[in-house]
This record gives C-alpha cells, sequence and structure tokens, in this order.
C-alpha cells in the first residue's frame, strides 16, 4: 500500500516434487485485466515445465553417472581376477592379440610370455584348507606384481597358474626375470610353511 499497489495475481509454479515457488503480479489498479490473468497463468505453467524439465534432466545426470561408475566398476570386474587383483584370464588374451597384431618397429614384436605355476598347490590346499590356499595365491600375485617393469603385464591365468607378458624381452632375458620370481616367491614366509613355484 506504501508504494501504491492496490491488487495482485499469484499463480503456483509447480514441479513433479511439488510447489516451487510463485509468479506474482503487483497491480497499483482495483483489478486486473482478465488478459493479464491469463498471461500470468500461461508463464506460471511454462515455468512450470521448465523447472520439470530442469530436474529431470538433472536427475539423468545423476543416472548416468551412477551408470557410468557401474560401467567403469564393471569393466574392472571384466578383466580383473577378483581373489588377486591381477588381470585375469579374458584381459591376457586380449593383451596377447594386442601384442600379436602389433607390428610397428622390431622392439615392439618382442615379447616374451613367462607362464607360472605354484607347485603342490593342490596339496597344499587340501592340508590347510582353501582361505590358506588363497593366501598362497594373493601373495605370489604380489611378488610377480612387484618384480615386473613398468608396461609388463601380469595376469591369474587359471586357478595356481599364472601369465607375465614382457614387452621388449628376448627368452633370456625373460628366463633371468622367471628366475628372479621363483626365488622371490621362495623366500616368502607364510604362516603355514612356504611355496615354491
Amino acid at each position: 500500500a506504501d508504494i501504491g499497489i492496490q491488487s495482485m495475481v499469484c499463480c503456483p509454479v509447480r514441479s513433479e516434487v511439488g510447489a516451487s515457488g510463485a509468479m506474482v503480479a503487483f497491480y497499483r489498479s482495483q483489478d486486473c485485466p482478465d488478459d493479464a490473468k491469463r498471461l500470468i497463468e500461461i508463464i506460471a505453467v511454462q515455468a512450470s515445465a521448465m523447472i520439470s524439465y530442469s530436474l529431470a534432466i538433472e536427475q539423468s545426470r545423476h543416472l548416468l553417472d551412477d551408470l557410468a561408475g557401474v560401467n567403469q566398476e564393471l569393466s574392472v570386474q571384466a578383466t580383473m581376477d577378483g581373489l588377486t587383483g591381477l588381470a585375469n584370464h579374458r584381459a591376457l588374451q586380449q593383451t596377447l592379440n594386442d601384442l600379436c597384431r602389433n607390428r610397428s618397429g622390431r622392439s615392439q614384436r618382442v615379447f616374451s610370455l613367462v607362464m607360472v605355476d605354484v607347485d603342490h598347490f593342490k596339496i597344499y590346499n587340501d592340508t590347510y584348507g582353501h582361505q590358506e590356499g588363497d593366501v598362497v595365491l594373493r601373495q605370489v600375485a604380489k611378488v610377480l606384481a612387484s618384480k615386473l617393469r613398468q608396461g609388463d603385464f601380469a595376469a591369474r591365468y587359471g586357478g595356481e597358474e599364472f601369465a607375465l607378458l614382457l614387452r621388449g624381452t628376448g627368452k633370456d632375458d625373460a628366463r633371468e626375470v622367471a628366475d628372479r620370481i621363483r626365488v622371490a616367491v621362495s623366500r616368502q614366509a607364510l604362516e603355514k610353511g612356504s611355496v615354491t613355484v
């Protein structure tokens, strides 16, 4: 009243979650023309639609972010062995295929594949149980990963078998790497004894 407002038209702005606000028009006269009322209603409906659309986009973004996270997790699970944290058999096959297809430069074509098998693992597993067997597999995987250079690749091939892909490494150097790993595994102190590969 102090500034001359004598009437107002108020129309709610709604979204899927309820009232989001209001469109308000102030008038200096007692009556608001019908055209102005309809205009306010139309603007409120349009604002409601825009807010609903904006909320839907925001929800979609959150869903897409969630899906991206789940997809990333599934991608990791699809290529990683859950017990050892090394790459799995599938990832090994893919990496091996990629290495065999790569024909750029002589040094890129040279690589070695080292197979590592835990000796007498079935007896160890039967004697001490599967949980202790899992401890052995994790420990061997840890030793393998620690002995590789950047760019080399370690994977659990299956059961108690592991595979190493050594890029740019010929058979003599690969034999040295394999021997270092063999010695390092045999020196690992386990609660139930030691294992060899």
